[in-house]
């Protein structure tokens, strides 16, 4: 009897070979499939990751280029200007815009009564409480002890693209801070009523003042372009300001009335005392006239009067009666008699007047 050990073991069909060598073939080709594919994905891959560096800069924008968190460049040489810009995508490079040539604005956050942005934008007014909440509505002190609201919008541009973004970890914000400071200052350097009506102007003013004193103090690389400043009295006290102003415009027009008529009452008495002044110039520059003629003429006739005084003295009193009784219907004339001469003469008084030749008889 054989040993079963030593039996060897069969060697297996041949009819097995071919589908072996047909599954791993199968399996190779579907190997091979998988590593192209992959090398698209990863080529792909590449191309997207190399793609993502690429940066567009706007027409009204700056870029700085980082490496590492570093700026690539010193000042204006570290600016990338409008265009398309490649750089090795985060973290190894970063692209930073910045609208250096965009006008900026901000709004102050303090001293508004409380109101949405929503409803800001929209032109709505919220609804009024009957006092001020601390908590939601904000308000300014003025420098007379009252309150008021007021809200600044500063509009600026960038001069220093790299200070802007790097100095300062936010610095809209820095912005803003400087304004609601200078709103601040210059409120309390106001009574409410110039800041609100009296005289808005100079408060603007002030306002401006103090923004640029502390944009140069804190080193903040932008300039003004425009600020708008709106101030009101609180809401719940504003029927009160409007009967202030009410009175004060009454006043106003009654003051200027006065004004107007007391200058027509003094410029009617200046031309009335002016046209006595004048007549009486011209009154003395004629008596002068007349007297300095009358005495010329009886200097002329000192002459005559001295060659024949009885002359002269009867033609002078001929003449001057003559001028006197000009409109006189009958002129008697009584010569003064000599000393050792005497005439009489006899006058009818309130005679009969004559008969008119055209009246009926």
């Amino acid at each position: 009897m054989s040993d079963p050990h030593d039996h060897k073991h069969a060697p297996e069909p041949e009819d097995n070979r071919p589908l072996e060598d047909a599954g791993t073939q199968a399996l190779s080709e579907a190997l091979a499939s998988s590593f192209k594919l992959v090398k698209v994905i990863m080529i792909l891959l590449v191309l997207v990751f190399l793609g993502s560096g690429v940066r567009e800069v706007g027409s009204y924008e700056r870029a700085i280029k980082l490496q590492f968190g570093k700026p690539v460049g010193t000042g204006d040489a570290a600016l990338l200007s409008s265009g398309w810009h490649w750089a090795w995508p985060y973290p190894i490079n970063e692209i930073v815009k910045i609208p250096i040539g965009q006008v900026q604005e901000v709004t102050s956050s303090i001293g508004w009564y409380g109101q949405t942005k929503e409803q800001a934008a929209a032109g709505i007014e919220p609804p009024m409480r009957a006092t001020l909440d601390p908590s939601v509505d904000g308000f300014l002190l003025t420098g007379d002890g009252n309150i008021m609201h007021s809200r600044v919008t500063l509009r600026y541009r960038i001069t220093d693209a790299v200070g802007y973004a790097f100095d300062f970890s936010n610095a809209s914000n820095q912005v803003k801070n400087v304004v609601n400071n200078s709103l601040n200052f210059a409120t309390a350097r106001f009574k409410v009523d110039d800041a609100v009506r009296k005289e808005v102007t100079a408060f603007k003013d002030e306002v401006r003042r103090e923004i640029d004193r502390l944009l140069v103090a804190e080193n903040i690389p932008v300039v003004i372009e425009n600020l708008e400043i709106n101030s009101i009295p609180p809401r719940q006290v504003k029927d009160a300001f409007d009967a202030v102003l009410g009175a004060e415009a009454i006043r106003s027009k009654t003051i200027n009335d006065a004004d107007g008529e007391a200058n027509r009452v003094v410029a009617l008495a200046a031309g009335e005392a002016q046209g006595i002044i004048d007549s009486a110039h011209a009154d003395a520059s004629r008596l002068t006239n007349s007297v300095a003629a009358d005495a010329r003429y009886f200097q002329d006739q000192l002459k005559y009067y001295r060659e024949n005084p009885p002359l002269v003295i009867n033609r002078l009193q001929a003449e001057y009666l003559g001028r006197i009784m000009t409109n006189v219907n009958t002129k008697i004339v009584q010569i003064q008699p000599g000393k050792d001469n005497r005439h009489e003469m006899r006058l009818l008084l309130s005679r009969e007047p004559e008969k008119s030749e055209s009246a009926n008889p």
